[in-house]
């Protein structure tokens, strides 16, 4: 479970690094915009809404609580060190997975599968770490729907295709 967490570190790694080398550089632009724009989001959103996820909230609900090995005590270290507590609600974990996920589908159909079976452990790795509750898995799977069929639009008024080789 915490390796599937921890996951969410690399994932924007996972559909950038193929498409670049790849040459879809229309694609990676897409992507990284549409993640780019949700993670802006997010952030906004948390600093105008903050909420503090369980291992604040509840007593005992500590990471420190858990077992885990390697990537247990890696995330102890990140979460420990980097980790705001009003940032809870919607998961920017789930929302970016989730249009990882669909530009996988989309565009890299190798790495699908692999890539499908990673999302679902780490929504439900979010809420058995005590990162977040089930219903930020909620929002944040609403909030990746919704950015990723309106970031397109918005690149299109902001001009966003013109640079691209």
């Amino acid at each position: 479970m915490y390796f599937s967490y921890f996951f969410y570190f690399l994932i924007v790694f996972v559909v950038a690094i193929p498409m670049y080398l790849k040459k879809m550089y229309r694609q990676f632009s897409e992507a990284l915009f549409t993640v780019s724009l949700t993670f802006y989001f997010c952030y906004i959103f948390f600093i105008i809404f903050p909420v503090a996820g369980p291992r604040f909230y509840f007593p005992g609900a500590n990471i420190d609580k858990l077992n885990g090995y390697f990537f247990a005590k890696i995330l102890k270290f990140v979460l420990d060190n980097a980790e705001i507590e009003g940032g809870a609600f919607p998961s920017s974990h789930v929302a970016v997975a989730l249009q990882v996920l669909f530009f996988t589908h989309k565009y890299l159909k190798k790495i699908r599968i692999p890539f499908t079976i990673m999302f679902i452990s780490l929504m439900i790795s979010t809420v058995y770490g005590r990162f977040h509750y089930a219903v930020d898995v909620i929002g944040g799977i609403i909030v990746g729907i919704a950015f990723y069929l309106t970031a397109p639009k918005i690149r299109t008024l902001l001009g966003g295709e013109r640079n691209i080789r």
